[in-house]
Parts: structure tokens; sequence; C-alpha cells
């Protein structure tokens, strides 16, 4: 009697403990989940500082901050990202680290970059020693094209394109960020443009 008493007080106290380890487990996956939704929402407004809250490490891909020089490339993925929308899909927690599955839909910017980089690519092709411009004057020249770039984009019909991605998450102290910038990702936040940029000879 006394062993199977032993046995029934051992069952109900590992009961007891599985309410606490599953609500451990949905407060992690919350937090998760927020940090995720922050992220996403800071870039629909191309937002530099809340993006970076999110981001570990931007490795070697480029940080918002980094189309500071550049004003119609900021406004244009200011409009671009305005109609990014997500849908969170699964999200896997194992200690300090998650996996969370991402459904995305953005904007595509094929023909904002064919317009930008084409005429810059013209306009420098015209030059007699392109290849010993400045970077300010480099610069004023992308500013130049951009802006027509961006002044069209506005005025045509929106494109999109759809994306599922798996982003790693880890734990800093108490905040849950992006591990590391992926070039997938860097590829959404920029509404396609690294990708179509990278391949503008390809067709």
């Amino acid at each position: 009697m006394k062993k199977k008493l032993c046995h029934l007080l051992i069952a109900a106290l590992i009961f007891s403990c599985i309410p606490a380890i599953n609500s451990e487990a949905t407060s992690k996956k919350t937090q998760v989940n927020s940090a995720a939704k922050g992220f996403f929402n800071a870039t629909k407004k191309f937002n530099a500082t809340g993006m970076n809250k999110y981001v570990k490490s931007w490795g070697k891909y480029s940080k918002p901050n980094d189309f500071n020089k550049y004003p119609y490339m900021k406004k244009y993925f200011k409009w671009a990202n305005k109609k990014l929308s997500y849908k969170i899909l699964s999200t896997k927690v194992s200690g300090k680290t998650a996996k969370v599955k991402v459904r995305v839909k953005y904007t595509n910017s094929k023909d904002f970059t064919d317009t930008a980089v084409g005429l810059i690519m013209l306009d420098l092709l015209g030059r007699e020693n392109s290849d010993k411009l400045s970077d300010k004057q480099l610069t004023k020249i992308s500013n130049k094209y951009s802006k027509i770039a961006y002044l069209n984009a506005i005025q045509s019909k929106r494109k999109y394109k759809t994306e599922t991605i798996t982003i790693t998450f880890g734990k800093y102290g108490k905040n849950w960020k992006i591990k590391k910038m992926s070039k997938k990702l860097e590829n959404i936040i920029y509404a396609n443009y690294p990708y179509c940029a990278e391949h503008f000879w390809d067709e």
C-alpha cells in the first residue's frame, strides 16, 4: 500500500510540473513572435532604428542606415515596404534559439532597378575616365537617377513577390533578436532590389 501511494505521489508531482513547463514554452514563443512582428512592422515603415533593434548582426549585408546618403532610395523603400504583409506560420523554440517560419508578400523592385541602374550605367558609359570618379560624384549620379526611378515607380502599378522564409532568432539578455541577416531576408526588406541589381545584366 505504501509503495503504491509513493508511486501516486511521484506521478502527481510530475503532472503538476507539466502546466508550468507548457506555460514557459508558450511564453517563449510569444516573446519570439513579438520580436518577429516588431522587426517586420519596423520594416513596413523602413524605420532603421526599429529594424536594427531586432538584428544582432547584419554581417556583410546592407544596413538601413547605409541608404542615408541616398534620399530617393530611402523614399522608395518607404513607399515599397508600406505594402509589405506577413504571416507567421510556425515558431519552434529550443533553449536560447528559435526558428520562425514566415510567409511574406512584398514589392518587386525590378522596374525601379531597371530604370535606376540602367540610367546610371548609360551615364557612366558615356563618360571618359568614369573609373576615376570620386565617391561624392558617384553618389550624386546615383541620387539623380534614383530620383527618376522613384518618381516613375510611385506612378506605376505595383508588382509583388511572395516568399516563405525561416528566420533564426537568438536570446540576448532578455531580448530575442535575429541572429544574423541572411541574403534572402535582406532581399525581402529591400523589396527585391538586391537581387534585381545583382542580376541586372542577366537578360
